[in-house]
């Protein structure tokens, strides 16, 4: 659990829904469609955009169809489509990113005759805009008409939208010597995990896991599977970013190629796998020193009153991972030799203890003696959120990730195992201190109207800091200020 902010200031959030997919005739050098087992459906987003009357964002989905071929064996192939999801553009005051989060893909397939496949998916699209933190509030009675505030906005959070597009990675991934020797790989799959963005000193660092799923046939032609855990990091260089930013970041992955090549024994055990993926990020950078007001004036101030003000904003409250197992009717012909499983749904709900529930949705391919059919199931978890501070189910957003699962069969009922990942943020209000009233006395040495500078200095920098910002004198400094003042006059 980390105790910082997390979202910012979040000003709303849209939805949309895009369609894609079509008609698509097999290769010539593949056989005959037997039995459609599963299509697997990764979105590569190419950006996201505020127009004047609409947010959108655009890109391509994928989708890779494993089959049972009129051969008796496994195959493996992959179309593509492009999707643009847009939806309706909310006139907001400070708004000043847009970032889009792409939700699970609802995708159906229909074999329309033994070489022609209709894909169909929807894409759900939730847009959210980011904006500043409005602080002009926090100065919202001044009782000398004679002075005007120039720079108020000085006090204002910045947000930033960082994107860098087609990173490579390369990684080799080994088959056990437990398992059998592949012959070819049928299929290739990279699940990226949820990923984290850490800020520095002008730059960002992400980093992310991403399982990867192997299906592949071995020299009897049986079908096999194994599957790896690569952890991927990159660093970006942005001036905007500071160790004090909080970010946000949705990564896609894309254009994912492999070849099966030999290890140093000879044995065909290492796939080799490139891929690119994009990254695009949302970071807050919070300003948490005083304001300058440059003003003319015939009176210098004397005393600043100060009220309180309410900020709210959302906080990670609580990470774990949770093993979870679940059944459901059903049989299996043969064992496992694909599974994969989401999350979906997830909730938090508060009924006296606070709780995460929803469903994971589970889906195998099984084989036997050169038959494959797939089968779905579903099953509830809830699962305990022990953190004291989140407040409640009306006010926290969970989001869920799940492993591979451990599928098996016993009697007339399915099982699955696996590792449920999640995070859970909830709104924090938090109360400053805020300038409110700043009262104003006459003062004879300033009715030539000379340029008067009033600032307010972190609660943690000195007269040294503060003399030196503004390249005064830090006697000049003292002279025109009492000790335990807490908005100071800068002298010219």
């Amino acid at each position: 659990m980390r105790n910082r902010f997390q979202n910012f200031i979040k000003l709303y959030e849209a939805s949309a829904n895009s369609d894609a997919g079509g008609e698509y005739i097999l290769p010539d050098n593949l056989p005959d469609v037997k039995r459609i087992l599963h299509v697997m459906t990764n979105v590569r987003k190419n950006g996201t955009y505020s127009e004047p009357s609409s947010l959108s964002c655009d890109g391509e989905v994928s989708f890779g169809v494993i089959y049972a071929g009129d051969d008796s064996d496994l195959h493996y192939v992959m179309y593509t489509s492009p999707f643009t999801a847009k939806a309706p553009y909310r006139e907001t005051e400070n708004a000043s990113a847009v970032i889009s989060r792409l939700l699970t893909p609802e995708t159906s397939a229909r074999l329309s005759n033994p070489r022609k496949l209709s894909l169909r998916c929807r894409i759900n699209a939730v847009f959210a805009v980011y904006g500043t933190e409005d602080r002009e509030p926090y100065i919202d009675g001044i009782e000398d008409e004679s002075i005007e505030y120039d720079n108020v906005g000085e006090c204002s959070d910045t947000v930033t939208l960082i994107t860098e597009r087609s990173i490579p990675v390369s990684e080799d991934l080994h088959v056990s010597q437990s398992d059998p020797e592949p012959e070819k790989i049928t299929a290739l799959y990279v699940m990226p995990r949820l990923a984290s963005a850490a800020a520095g000193a002008g730059t960002l660092n992400v980093r992310f896991d991403a399982e990867v799923i192997v299906l592949y046939g071995d020299a009897d032609k049986k079908a096999r599977m194994f599957s790896d855990l690569i952890h991927v990091s990159h660093q970006i260089s942005d001036e905007n970013v500071t160790p004090d930013s909080v970010c946000e970041c949705e990564i896609s992955v894309y254009d994912v190629k492999y070849d099966l090549t030999a290890d140093s024994n000879g044995e065909m055990r290492v796939t080799e796998l490139d891929f690119v993926y994009d990254i695009e990020a949302v970071c807050l950078t919070k300003t948490e020193g005083g304001y300058v007001a440059d003003m003319y004036s015939t009176e210098k101030e004397s005393e600043a009153v100060y009220k309180d003000i309410t900020v709210t904003r959302a906080l990670p409250v609580f990470s774990a991972n949770y093993t979870v197992s679940g059944e459901a009717p059903g049989s299996l012909r043969g064992g496992a030799v694909f599974a994969t499983a989401e999350c979906e749904n997830a909730r938090i709900t508060n009924d006296g203890a606070c709780f995460c529930e929803g469903e994971i949705g589970v889906y195998a391919v099984t084989g036997r003696d050169g038959e494959y059919e797939s089968v779905s199931f579903s099953f509830p978890f809830r699962v305990p959120v022990t953190a004291e501070n989140v407040t409640g189910a009306d006010s926290s957003e969970v989001v869920c990730a799940v492993s591979l699962p451990s599928v098996r069969a016993a009697g007339d009922k399915l099982h699955a195992d696996l590792e449920l990942y999640m995070n859970v943020f909830s709104k924090k209000e938090k109360t400053k201190k805020a300038v409110s009233t700043l009262k104003v006395t006459e003062t004879p040495a300033y009715r030539s109207k000379s340029p008067l500078i009033l600032y307010r200095p972190d609660k943690n920098e000195t007269r040294w800091q503060t003399a030196k910002k503004f390249r005064v004198p830090v006697s000049h400094l003292n002279d025109e200020n009492p000790a335990d003042a807490k908005i100071l006059v800068i002298p010219n």
